[in-house]
Parts: structure tokens; C-alpha cells; sequence
């Protein structure tokens, strides 16, 4: 497809290796995409995005809306519509400005919001609050 599509020599293909991890792979890309047009309830990828500094554009599915703010770590695109996603990617390509500026941004809202310990804090938090309420019922 690539090579009818005339776009082969920019694309490249990776032999299945079982040594390349998720790391690895994130930090050859310039740009994540999930283009998604069914579920992400949880979307693992898009934080790895983040969290290695990488812009994205993604799909409005259900989780992906709450996790890119449109413009400062990434954009969000409607499902299906290759024009939008299009139109994102090149506003990406074209700017190393811009790609650095929301990578960095990515990269932060990792740190603010997904982190180890910001997430061993809310989920305290429940915990905490679910036992303040069984309290006030006993």
C-alpha cells in the first residue's frame, strides 16, 4: 500500500524484534497518533506519548478528550476524519517549534497527572473518602 500510495521511501518498516521495547519504539517517532474509531476507556499509548515528550494528535473516542488539551500537549481530531488529522499532522510536520513546544508541554501534563505518585495520591484519596463515608453511616 505504501508503495502505491508513493509514499514508501518515508515510511519505515520494522522487522518484529522482540528486544525493541515501547520505549524504544516512542523515541524514533517525532509525532504519536492514535486514530482511533471505537473504544479507549483507558488509553496506555497516549500517556507513553506524554510522558516521552511527544506530540499527538488523537481521536475525540471517549477517554482522549480528557487526556489532550487541544493546542497545549497534543490535538484532538473527530474520529474518522482523515482531513482534520491531516491538517493537525502537517501544522506538527511543518513547525519544529511547535512540535518541541507541545512535546514539552506533553511531557508536563505526564508529570502533573499520570505520574506514580500523583496516582498512588488520588487513588488514596478514594480510599480515604470511601472510609469517611462508611464512617458516617455506621
Amino acid at each position: 500500500l505504501a508503495g502505491e500510495l508513493g509514499i514508501l521511501p518515508q515510511v519505515i518498516f520494522l522487522e518484529r524484534d522482540p528486544q525493541l521495547t515501547a520505549k524504544d519504539l516512542i523515541s524514533a517517532i517525532d509525532i504519536g497518533v492514535v486514530a482511533s474509531r471505537g473504544s479507549e476507556v483507558i488509553c496506555r499509548v497516549s500517556v507513553e506519548y506524554m510522558a516521552m515528550g511527544k506530540p499527538q494528535v488523537v481521536s475525540d473516542i471517549n477517554v482522549l478528550p480528557e487526556i489532550i488539551e487541544p493546542g497545549r500537549n497534543g490535538f484532538v481530531a473527530p474520529a474518522g476524519d482523515a482531513e482534520a488529522f491531516a491538517a493537525h499532522l502537517l501544522a506538527l510536520i511543518e513547525s519544529p517549534q511547535l512540535r518541541a513546544a507541545i512535546g514539552q508541554k506533553a511531557r508536563i501534563t505526564a508529570e502533573e497527572r499520570f505520574s506514580y505518585p500523583v496516582l498512588v495520591e488520588k487513588t488514596l484519596e478514594v480510599y480515604k473518602e470511601a472510609i469517611r463515608k462508611k464512617m458516617r453511616r455506621s
